[in-house]
């Protein structure tokens, strides 16, 4: 098991409970979980619910080379353990959710309702490249670790949708309560 497997499942044994939720948009490969999720789980001692890391968990990934096989059904599993954070028995545990967030409606009905609905006090951070660059990296991690995700995929999505997702949720009255901005978002 390698260090940072060790400090990760260490890391799980702390988890709080304050009600505590940040959700963390951005393009695959912009930097999310090195940027932000790491270091704000290490933080509050969140439950980072991320499925890339839910597709790991799964015998056909092998390795990564089979991620595009694997995808729906860890994004399956993904949301059926957050119903756990929202109404079972993980309720109040703090989360960190990484997320692509190109579209601030599904980001409400997804992740942001559910939460405040179940007591949760929800922020939001934006890291922040552009597609590009993302594509770029995305090949780069396929040939040095072998996952492989379709450049496709990354360039269907669009940075400015992301930003303006991002901002939409800001800007939203969720019935007298609002999402904050995480200090760690990279987009003031």
């Amino acid at each position: 098991m390698t260090k940072t497997r060790e400090k990760d499942i260490n890391a799980n044994d702390r988890l709080r409970k304050e009600f505590k939720a940040t959700i963390v948009v951005g393009l695959p490969a912009s930097g999310r979980s090195a940027n932000i999720v790491r270091p704000l789980s290490s933080e509050q001692a969140t439950f980072v619910l991320d499925s890339n890391e839910t597709n790991k968990l799964i015998p056909e990934y092998m390795g990564g080379l089979g991620a595009c096989l694997v995808h729906e059904e860890g994004k399956m599993l993904t949301e059926q353990a957050f119903k756990e954070f929202t109404r079972g028995s993980m309720k109040g545990v703090n989360l960190v959710i990484p997320a692509v967030g190109y579209d601030a409606d599904k980001l409400n009905i997804k992740y942001i309702l559910p939460l405040l609905d179940a007591g949760y006090n929800v922020e939001i951070a934006c890291t922040w490249a552009d597609a590009a660059t993302c594509a770029n990296r995305v090949v780069a991690r396929a040939i040095e670790g072998g996952v492989f995700i379709p450049r496709e995929v990354v360039m269907c999505f669009d940075d400015r949708a992301v930003l303006g997702a991002y901002n939409e949720v800001l800007a939203t009255d969720y019935g007298g309560k609002r999402v904050k901005r995480s200090k760690y978002s990279e987009i003031k």
